[in-house]
């Protein structure tokens, strides 16, 4: 299981958060020395009874960058204010099973 995958819930704590920043900063610093865009090679996609292909998107760097520039935001806000960070994805949001977030949770969409 990985990141992309449905069913993806995980809770970064206070010592996850300080240990991620210098590698977000190190990411930005990488994205910087990219060019305006590049194609990455993921791998390859099988459709049934065609022949493989390679999967390359375009990726934007002012694009990558604002997303790491959000990631960073959350990850000092958390800090801040000593909470944590929550990520989940498909069936792992609370609310389409009804669960209720303990008292101090927020829960965004």
């Amino acid at each position: 299981m990985d990141i992309t995958s449905i069913n993806v819930m995980f809770i970064l704590k206070k010592a996850d958060l300080e240990e991620l920043l210098p590698s977000l900063l190190a990411l930005q610093e990488d994205l910087e020395k990219r060019p305006r865009s590049w194609r990455e090679h993921l791998g390859e996609v099988v459709h049934p009874g065609m022949p493989a292909a390679p999967l390359n998107p375009l990726l934007f760097r002012s694009r990558a960058l604002n997303i790491l520039s959000l990631l960073r935001n959350l990850v000092e806000s958390a800090l801040c204010q000593n909470k944590l960070l929550v990520y989940g994805n498909g069936v792992c949001y609370r609310h389409l099973i009804g669960a209720v977030l303990p008292e101090g949770y927020e829960e965004y969409s």
